[in-house]
């Protein structure tokens, strides 16, 4: 490959890896590739980073901070949309494999880290045998350079892996310690020494071990700095507690330590990680950590001695001396600085204990609290932080309601229940995480919190689960509570709104029920103020009272079914929002048509002039080109007569210079003739006896100057001749000369006009190609208005004629039109449910099918050998492709399975040899044998790795 230098003097560093040394990065053709970690990179362009880039550069974030299933998606996507993209390709597998690239602790070589949190899953699987690689290598083609650094790359890569398997069965630690040892920093790489830090984890690390327990501490565990990189995340991973220390935010945020604390709370261990400060005051280094562990307890120099207890364990004398000694109470902050204690051994905070209170701005609750009972801070209206202690189990009714303020809060593990409305009006709170242990959720447990924009739920809690950002119960498929940024899950695990779900909401703008929706519970969108837009299907049957209560904003409701399906719906009192909404909706159909009409009208006028116009600039054109012509013939004519005259001229001047010459010579000779007259009238005194010969002599000399005169006059005359006939050529040349130029010229300016008028024709074509793409769009929204008004279907046969599918039928029955050739287009009536086998196969010229959200069924080979079909969409309602349904559809180049399909049958989109775009939903379990054979498309466009392929599913 022909390589072309980019300018690297603007990289920043790798996203990948880190990489900052320019001397690290390969150019290559239109991008460059690291050295380090093999990522492939686009040249920077001047308008920015295209939306790959961005991409990209998402999918590396996710990679760094160990999130490797959204890496992993992200790239898949990347995938999908462009196959040859190497780099996404790479950074898949890195994700698939749960590889990052880390500086090393002995050094400053980045090497690739295995921290694959379910290493056991992978079984032998390498990283050069995997598929991905193969492709990878497949794109690289004759790059001899760069196939050889992927190679080496993934050499090491595979040897990471099984180091870190090797290793990790013969590890065993009690606790791992996270601390900045060396001063040395990537700033400063000189500095030599040892952090504060640093000694007293050794201090600590005697201590536990003095006590029995197993400490893995970098600077004395390992006793190699060759290949030990490994090896430290092999005893991340088999340790059972982490103590991370730090004394400044820096150290904190220092690359290991930073990577260090975050791979523990990917592996959700949180609960096991203990925090050790050297200082706690207004500038605390806490403030780089999550928040769900900056509400932890911290562990300071006064508490040392505790944090040993609590990992190690203390001989009995020891703890009542601490039991003596230390203030285990609790405390309430107030606004002026003064402090309210919460006596230790308190086991309930009472109803109403501190409700109302609006001089409270902290708790910190004593350990030993077991219940926080009804309404005990409510309308605690500045209080931002609560302290939970690790004892709680129970959480009463509207205990926090109303606290305005309070947006500081981290739910221990050990909790029970939330009761109802427990943190109802927290206008406050951002984000909440409800642990494990949490059985009971009561009812609107979150309303009215309208800053609230994240829920997470415990992976781990058997009764709630929290896909999309909001709070399920699994059992009963009720969805409790969501917030400004809930996707309600599509899987069918819900099936009701709960009472005030998403009440007082009012950042809530545009909400998507799933058909699994069957009813809205009272309130549930009350005082959504800010809502816009709701859609939904049929599959809803009631609506509560004032669910949608409050609702200003709505205008849209975006309902799939029919005004007769719509009046069936069992709405209660108080939703005049969307009812109103509704029914505008259903109004404004006709005014939608007419004002679409109008625009198309003026569409085809605007169509009528541009078409003029081309046509009369396309006459101008014409002539314009034909005066051209002219205009290059005359000065191609000119062109001829002045060289012509050039010619003459130049010969004229020849001649001219010729009798010159003559002229010249005749002179000369003029002249001798005379000087011999003067010598020999001179010699006539001394010879007088030779006068006569003299004279004759002298008279024959006069006769030769008299002739040798004549001869220059005659020259002479000649020259003026010659000179006078060059003058008149090079007059005529002149002549030429400027008609040609004159010619050109006007050739010249209809060559500009020809060019402006080629301009005109090539921007009125397009203006022509815009208004035609306009009056189809605009036709197209037409016929959707009237079918949405008509909901009647038809079929189109090739002779114009149509075929009204009358709205209420529910099915297409068996072979209802097979092999009918005729037909070019079909558009299904919104009523219908089924369509039978076989009903249009082999029905060749068929192009185009529109399929209403209400088909539930489609048998097997309802479209086998279409063959000019092209464009079809796929109900939202279906579960299953069936056998063949599609197979031998030439023409198709692209299809969408909607969500809720589980299963495509065999041979479903065999041989359909155009189809190249593919999209499958998350919800799909299984791909029958040979769905996809012969087909552009291969298992890159899985989107995940749980679905069974039957054989030779993807086989082309």
């Amino acid at each position: 490959m022909e390589t072309s230098i980019v300018n690297l003097d603007n990289l920043v560093e790798c996203q990948c890896c880190g990489n900052r040394d320019a001397s690290r990065f390969i150019p290559r053709e239109n991008g460059y590739v690291c050295k380090c970690c093999g990522v492939w990179y686009e040249a920077q362009k001047k308008e920015g980073n295209s939306s790959t880039a961005h991409r990209l550069t998402q999918g590396y974030e996710f990679l760094n901070n160990y999130d490797f299933d959204r890496a992993r998606n992200v790239f898949q996507r990347i995938m999908r949309d462009e196959p040859e993209s190497i780099d996404a390709r790479w950074g898949f597998l890195l994700a698939k494999y749960g590889v990052v690239y880390v500086k090393g602790f002995f050094n400053d070589i980045i090497e690739p880290i295995y921290c694959f949190p379910d290493y056991a899953n992978l079984g032998g699987a390498t990283f050069r045998g995997d598929r991905e690689f193969s492709k990878i290598v497949e794109l690289i083609g004759e790059d001899k350079n760069l196939l050889k650094l992927y190679n080496e790359k993934s050499i090491k890569i595979d040897r990471a892996i099984r180091n870190f398997r090797n290793s990790v069965q013969n590890v065993e630690n009690d606790v791992f310690i996270c601390v900045k040892i060396s001063n040395a920093t990537e700033n400063a790489p000189d500095l030599r020494g040892h952090t504060e830090d640093s000694r007293f984890a050794e201090k600590l690390e005697k201590d536990l071990q003095a006590r029995g327990v197993k400490v893995f501490y970098s600077l004395h565990t390992l006793t190699k700095e060759v290949d030990s990189d490994d090896e430290i995340w092999t005893h991340l991973v088999k340790s059972k507690k982490m103590i991370l220390i730090g004394s400044q935010e820096d150290y904190l945020e220092s690359t290991w330590v930073k990577s260090e604390w975050q791979r523990w709370l990917h592996l959700d261990r949180q609960n096991e990680l203990y925090i050790f400060v050297l200082k706690h005051d207004e500038e605390s280094p806490m403030n780089v950590l999550p928040y769900e562990l900056r509400t932890k307890q911290i562990y300071t120099l006064d508490t040392y001695d505790k944090l040993v207890r609590d990992i190690a364990g203390a001989p009995v004398e020891e703890e009542e001396e601490e039991v003596i000694e230390e203030d285990k109470s609790g405390k309430v902050i107030l606004s002026n600085g003064k402090e309210e204690k919460i006596p230790y051994g308190t086991e309930e905070i009472l109803s109403d204990a501190y409700s109302d209170r609006n001089d409270i701005v902290r708790v910190i609750l004593p350990e030993g609290v077991t219940r926080i009972c009804n309404e005990a801070f409510a309308n605690c209206k500045n209080l931002i932080e609560i302290v939970f202690p690790e004892t709680l189990l129970h959480i009463g009714d509207y205990a926090f309601s109303e606290c305005h303020s309070l947006r500081k809060m981290y739910i221990p593990y050990t909790v029970k229940s939330l009761g109802n409305g427990a943190f109802l009006g927290c206008k406050s709170l951002e984000r909440i995480t409800i642990p494990a242990s949490v059985e009971s959720i009561g009812q609107s447990v979150l309303s009215f919190c309208e800053s609230l924009c994240g829920i997470t739920i415990d992976k781990r809690n058997k009764n709630y689960c929290g896909n999309g950002d909001c709070i399920v119960d699994i059992k009963r498929e009720n969805l409790i509570s969501g917030c400004m940024s809930t996707k309600i899950p599509q899987d069918d695990s819900v099936t009701k709104i709960g009472y005030c779900a998403f009440a007082g909401s009012p950042k809530l703008k545009t909400i998507a029920l799933p058909d699994s929706i069957e009813e809205i519970e009272d309130e549930a969108f009350a005082d959504c103020s800010g809502m816009t837009e709701i859609e939904f299907s049929t599959s809803v049957v009631r609506i509560g009272d004032d669910a949608f209560r409050g609702c200003a904003s709505l205008i849209n409701v975006n309902y799939s079914g029919t005004k007769a399906m719509w009046d069936t719906i069992d709405i209660g009192i108080g939703n005049e929002p969307l009812i109103n909404a509704y029914n505008m909706l259903q109004n404004s159909n006709n005014d939608e048509i007419d004002a679409l009409s109008a625009k198309l009208a003026e569409a085809q006028k605007k169509l009528l002039k541009l078409e003029a116009d081309r046509a009369d600039a396309q006459v101008k054109k014409n002539t314009a080109e034909l005066k051209k012509t002219e205009f290059d013939a005359e000065a191609a004519r000119q062109g001829a007569l002045e060289a012509g005259a050039n010619s003459k001229a130049n010969e004229a001047a020849k001649a001219k210079n010729a009798s010159r010459e003559k002229e010249r010579t005749a002179l000369e000779n003029q002249k001798k003739a005379l000087a011999e007259m003067e010598r020999r009238a001179a010699l006539e005194a001394e010879a007088r006896a030779k006068a006569e010969a003299e004279a004759r002599e002298k008279a024959k000399a006069a006769a030769q100057a008299k002739e040798a005169e004549a001869s220059a006059k005659k020259a002479k005359a000649e020259a003026d001749l010659k000179s006078k006939a060059e003058a008149e050529a090079r007059a005529a040349a002149m002549s030429a000369g400027k008609a040609k130029n004159t010619a050109a010229a006007e050739s010249k300016k209809t060559s500009n006009e020809i060019s402006r008028l080629q301009m005109l024709i090539a921007t009125l074509s397009e203006m022509e190609k815009t208004v035609k793409a306009e009056i189809a769009s605009l036709t197209v929204q037409i016929e959707e208005a009237k079918a949405a008004q008509i909901k009647d279907g038809k079929i189109v046969y090739a002779d114009g004629t149509e075929e009204i599918l009358k709205y209420g039928m529910t099915e297409i029955e068996h072979a209802a039109y097979k092999e009918n050739e005729n037909i070019v287009s079909v558009v299904l009536p919104a009523s219908l449910q089924k369509i039978g086998a076989s009903a249009f196969s082999n029905c060749t010229n068929l192009k185009s099918v529109k399929m209403p959200d209400s088909v539930t069924v489609i048998e097997k080979m309802a479209f086998n050998k279409c063959t000019s079909l092209m464009e079809i969409n796929l109900s939202s309602a279906l579960t299953e492709i069936a056998d063949t349904t599609f197979q031998k559809c030439i023409s198709l180049t692209k299809i969408t399975v909607p969500e809720g399909v589980t299963k495509i049958g065999k041979f479903a989109f065999n041989k359909c040899d155009k189809l190249e775009n593919v999209v499958l939903p998350y919800s799909l379990k299984y791909i029958g044998n040979r769905a996809f054979s012969g087909c552009y498309v291969d298992e890159s466009i899985l989107p995940s790795d749980d679905i069974m392929l039957g054989e030779n599913a993807f086989d082309y």
